[in-house]
Order: C-alpha cells, then sequence, then structure tokens
C-alpha cells in the first residue's frame, strides 16, 4: 500500500470514528433540523451535495478505467456520503494518469 493509500485509510477510520460517535451519542434529528432551519445549515448541505456529485463523478471515472463496475460504490455514496468516497480510494486506490504524448519539436527557423 502506498502512502497516498495509507493516508485516505487513516483519514476514512478517524471520520468514522468521529462519525459513528455522533450517530450513538447525539439526536438524529438535530442534524435535520440544524440542516433545514438555519442558512448556514442550508448553504452546508448544498455543498456537501455538490461535494459528493464532484466526488461520484470523479469515482465514476476511476473506476471505469480501471474495469470497476462504479455503481454500488456511488449508490453508497447517497446515505454515507465522504465516507464512501474514502472507502473506495482506499481499497482501490488511484487511477493512474494516461501518459501524455509526446510534444513534437518545433521546427527550427534557423537553417
Amino acid at each position: 500500500m502506498n502512502l497516498k493509500r495509507l493516508l485516505v485509510g487513516l483519514v476514512l477510520l478517524d471520520f468514522a470514528a468521529f462519525t459513528g460517535w455522533i450517530l450513538f451519542t447525539q439526536d438524529n434529528l438535530a442534524l435535520i433540523e440544524a440542516s433545514l432551519t438555519n442558512p448556514w445549515g442550508i448553504q452546508v448541505a448544498i455543498d456537501l451535495c455538490i461535494a459528493a456529485c464532484f466526488g461520484s463523478a470523479w469515482l465514476y471515472r476511476d473506476a471505469r478505467a480501471k474495469g470497476l463496475n462504479p455503481w454500488p460504490w456511488i449508490v453508497a455514496v447517497i446515505p454515507t456520503g465522504s465516507l464512501a468516497l474514502l472507502a473506495y480510494a482506499t481499497v482501490h486506490g488511484f487511477a493512474s494518469r494516461a501518459p501524455e504524448s509526446p510534444r513534437v519539436a518545433e521546427p527550427s527557423l534557423a537553417a
């Protein structure tokens, strides 16, 4: 496992533990109340939805580049948000970038 995957895995574990703590110790309806009754809560909720869409688009392209089915992971993003994105990145890593096409030297004007 390379360093990038290890770091993403550590973020996943920490965030999952924090999320679990929140789920078991806090009032679950407080999240809905905070998200829908306060302009800042609405802004954060919309921001998270946008980020989840961008993350899902990345996951889709990455999974397809690796020959994997992206849909179970994308469906998991709906209830878990970034936990599913972090889990995917930890399990499957990141697709290597396509090699850049070689640059063609421009013809010299000096003869």
